[in-house]
């Protein structure tokens, strides 16, 4: 019998193994899935900041351009709320409008990249803790067969009288399992 609770002691201690196993990288999926999302939610972050910045000196340079291009009309005696000078003015507007809606598109792009580029990894992640706990669920399983194979094995000392198979003979049919050897 000792033959018996050393493989259940080994079965259950390959069984718990494999469950430990399972349980640590489903833990360490969640903090890689979560760590990279904080990585990902800061760099979001940094990008929309960059892009206030980025508009508030666009602004700035319309602003300057604008007073400069008046200054010059000043000069060259053209009236400031004339014709031409509103059609030069309304050109640099456009201009700088176009601008920063190609850097708002050009932003939005990359923060869609960014935020695919999460939900794959994510993804990746979360497949290897799954694929870690089918290993821990087979190696459970492949503990429980060899201990069910354990079950049907003769002790150490009758393996020779059996030929040496380690699996006790069938009873002969019709014995009703009350058979003894």
């Amino acid at each position: 019998m000792a033959g018996f609770e050393t493989l259940a002691i080994t079965a259950a201690m390959a069984a718990a193994s494999q469950a430990l196993g399972a349980a640590q990288a489903s833990r360490r999926a969640q903090a890689e899935a979560e760590a990279q999302t904080n990585a990902t939610a800061h760099q979001l972050q940094q990008q929309a900041l960059a892009a206030q910045i980025e508009e508030r000196r666009r602004q700035e340079q319309l602003a300057r351009e604008r007073a400069a291009r008046l200054a010059r009309f000043g000069a060259q005696g053209i009236a400031a709320g004339g014709g031409s000078s509103d059609t030069v003015l309304a050109g640099l507007a456009a201009e700088s409008a176009r601008q920063g809606s190609e850097n708002a598109r050009a932003r939005s792009l990359a923060m869609s990249g960014s935020l695919l580029d999460l939900a794959d990894r994510n993804r990746l992640t979360l497949l290897r803790a799954a694929e870690a706990r089918e290993k821990a669920a087979l190696g459970i399983a492949e503990a429980g067969a060899g201990l069910a194979r354990g079950l049907g094995r003769a002790p150490a000392s009758a393996l020779a009288a059996d030929g040496g198979s380690g699996f006790k003979s069938p009873l002969p049919y019709g014995t009703g399992g009350y058979f003894k050897r």
